[in-house]
């Protein structure tokens, strides 16, 4: 057997899985702990009995956790600390940086030891000499004030006297690897493999629509922030731009949607774009457009995602704004109207970070309204209801998704800040056509939708009916998922509802 030991020697650990988590991560995954004896071997001189060392530890079974329980503080300290450089993208940080809130999640255990134990290991006293070494130079784990003891040991005796706890992610055998690479070439250090709890259960695979969840995003440089009706307008001004970069050939059809010899729309996957807007938070959720973000189908070829990396640098050397080491660009919104974008290798703003649109989840629900595919039967409401639930479940099928169990349609999102669909679709002039007939007093007196009212959409899709909707699986879904006729431009955009 082998065995660290961990204690906390303020009684107190600070850490979570992202700087944004308002909650713990106690206690600490043992791809933490290795990532420290990672760090002291590269701080000791990088020895090659300690790196062997390291080897052999990564190469075992994902050790068993035992620790005692914990609380928390109901309320995160929280500080305004200045934004990572290298997420703004700026080559000198001290003209530019701001300052954004973060918590600091704290995590007070009982019981201030824990554990981490591999029961088949049977290391050489070479080996274990090194790690104890290793071990003997880990000051923290996780935050700097997270003031830690290492200590290796092939048995202890009150081992079992602490609560087993999931294993959650652990080392593999090439985890020391990519860690080095990651330093080396300036990333975040990759996370270990996730080891589910030995008693769960097998569950359904998630669900996996046809759009895929690496984002390029592209955030509001002007503090313009357009409203969220004019998603379309915006969406086709950046997939204009990107276009524009292959000099005046036919695009592949994988970003233009379209066959280069007749024009024609293609029903295969292609490139999407979607709005990312201040919306669904439980305080100052507004609706305007932050940003946008440039999606790729999830099973594009390596050829053609290097092209579009191409592509996105073409447009930035072609932009008439040069600030920020070119990562902003301006897309031409009308003939007098230009929206200053910068680009977002790590977004800062909650509303900007694609999470809760590519998580797993089995309830979801429109942010920008679905385009169905065509006109609802006149009448009966019901068979209306009926017609809508109908074409969103085909909706549904068009993107890769089974059938949902269950669909509610309305006029009104169920998200906070997205507009609801101003009725009728077909613009305010027919509107008025319509309604100036003598007809009952409430047809009379029904006021006309203002135009700012309507949702922007592209002239092939104008005449055809939205709609708000929320969707139900009786298992996990994984996003992205955009549904209708104007999925592509940032229409049917959901969000996850857990």
């Amino acid at each position: 057997m082998l065995v660290l030991e961990v204690e906390f020697l303020l009684g107190r650990y600070w850490g979570a899985e992202t700087q944004f988590d308002e909650e713990t991560d106690f206690p600490p995954k043992p791809d933490r702990a290795f990532s420290a004896l990672v760090h002291s071997w590269a701080h000791r001189g990088r020895l090659a009995a300690e790196e062997n060392a390291l080897r052999w530890l990564e190469s075992q079974k994902p050790p068993t956790v035992r620790a005692s329980a914990h609380t928390q503080p109901a309320v995160a300290l929280t500080a305004f600390v200045p934004v990572n450089d290298r997420a703004v993208g700026l080559n000198s940080a001290v003209p530019y940086r701001t300052r954004q809130e973060r918590p600091f999640p704290v995590a007070s255990p009982d019981d201030s030891i824990m554990t981490y134990s591999w029961e088949t290991a049977d290391p050489k006293d070479s080996i274990l000499e090194s790690l104890q070494a290793l071990a003997g130079d880990v000051s923290y784990l996780g935050r700097s004030s997270s003031q830690v003891r290492f200590m290796f040991h092939r048995e202890f005796a009150s081992l079992e006297d602490r609560p087993v706890v999931p294993t959650g992610r652990s080392p593999y055998q090439g985890y020391f690897d990519e860690l080095e690479g990651a330093f080396q070439s300036d990333q975040k250090a990759p996370r270990g493999v996730s080891v589910p709890p030995p008693t769960a259960a097998p569950r359904h695979a998630p669900s996996q629509s046809v759009f895929g969840p690496k984002w390029v995003i592209y955030s509001d440089a002007q503090a313009r922030r357009p409203d969220l009706r004019r998603t379309t307008n915006a969406t086709k001004a950046l997939r204009t731009a990107i276009l524009s970069t292959f000099g005046g050939q036919d695009a592949p059809q994988v970003f233009s949607g379209h066959r280069g010899d007749t024009g024609q729309p293609i029903q295969l996957p292609h490139m999407a774009i979607f709005p990312l807007a201040n919306v669904g938070w439980p305080k100052a959720a507004d609706g305007p457009l932050m940003g946008l973000a440039v999606c790729l189908p999830r099973h594009v070829s390596a050829g053609d995602e290097e092209m579009f990396l191409k592509a996105l640098a073409q447009l930035h050397r072609d932009s008439d704004v040069a600030r920020r080491g070119g990562l902003e660009i301006l897309v031409k919104l009308s003939n007098e109207e230009r929206w200053l974008l910068a680009r977002q290798p790590e977004p800062t703003l909650s509303s900007l970070r694609p999470e809760r649109y590519v998580r797993a989840s089995t309830t979801w629900t429109t942010v920008t309204p679905i385009v169905l595919q065509k006109q609802l039967p006149g009448g009966n409401p019901e068979e209306q209801h009926n017609d809508i639930s109908r074409q969103l479940r085909l909706a549904c099928q068009d993107i890769g998704l089974p059938i949902p169990q269950r669909v509610i349609a309305h006029s009104n999102s169920a998200v906070t800040g997205s507009p609801p669909v101003a009725a009728p679709q077909r613009g305010f002039r027919s509107w008025r056509k319509r309604n100036h007939r003598k007809q009952s007093p409430d047809s009379r007196n029904r006021r006309a939708p203002r135009p700012w009212e309507l949702w922007d959409t592209p002239p092939y899709l104008r005449e055809l009916p939205l709609t708000h909707a929320t969707l139900q699986w009786d298992h996990l879904v994984e996003g992205p998922i955009a549904l209708g006729s104007g999925r592509f431009v940032g229409l049917g955009l959901c969000v996850s509802c857990e």
